[in-house]
């Protein structure tokens, strides 16, 4: 990955990973997880599982530790898998609109 990819690299939404990280003060990883959850209404965990090639069960509880303060809920809903509801996502694009005005 040369130095520009690095710099604005985007998930599979189109959103740019490194911009989530800062908006919302998490690793690369964790963004990337973030992106997967806002870019669909639920993730489930073979898709998390998929994603990150590691145990998803420990990388949920670190994005909850993180996103809780901000007032952002990662729910666990039997059977569907992972979701950020509506006021969590509307907490992720005011914040994001910090640093990119033309993302709202």
């Amino acid at each position: 990955m040369d130095a520009a990819q690095e710099i604005k690299e985007t998930g599979d939404a189109g959103i740019d990973i490194t911009l989530l990280a800062v908006a919302l003060n998490i690793t690369p990883l964790l963004a990337r997880i973030v992106a997967l959850m806002i870019s669909k209404p639920a993730l489930s965990t073979s898709e998390l599982r998929a994603s990150i090639n590691s145990n998803s069960s420990v990388y949920i509880s670190r994005l909850r530790e993180k996103l809780d303060p901000l007032g952002i809920k990662v729910e666990s809903h039997y059977g569907v898998g992972y979701v950020i509801g509506p006021d969590g996502r509307d907490i992720i694009r005011e914040r994001m609109s910090r640093y990119e005005p033309a993302l709202i």
